[in-house]
């Protein structure tokens, strides 16, 4: 587990990202829907700058394990 302190230099800031509901194919680097959604993340983390990143709500269809494994693939980059 990884505690998160706070310094007293200002406040915690977190970053949630609801209901994406990739389909694998959407990771293709090639494909529009997942330019935009990987933009949109890269530009939120750039503004925000947050402490915490978490994600909730359906994260792609169901029982679309390639898709969940892409999913955590590139949010380890963060």
């Amino acid at each position: 587990m990884i505690k998160l302190i706070n310094n007293g230099e200002r406040n915690f800031c977190l970053l949630n990202l609801t209901d994406p509901q990739l389909k694998i194919e959407e990771w293709d680097e090639n494909n529009q829907i997942g330019k935009i959604f990987r933009k949109t993340v890269e530009s939120l983390i750039e503004r925000v700058s947050p402490d915490l990143i978490t994600l909730s709500g359906d994260l792609s269809y169901a029982d679309d394990f390639a898709s969940y494994k892409k999913f955590a693939d590139y949010f380890d980059l963060f």
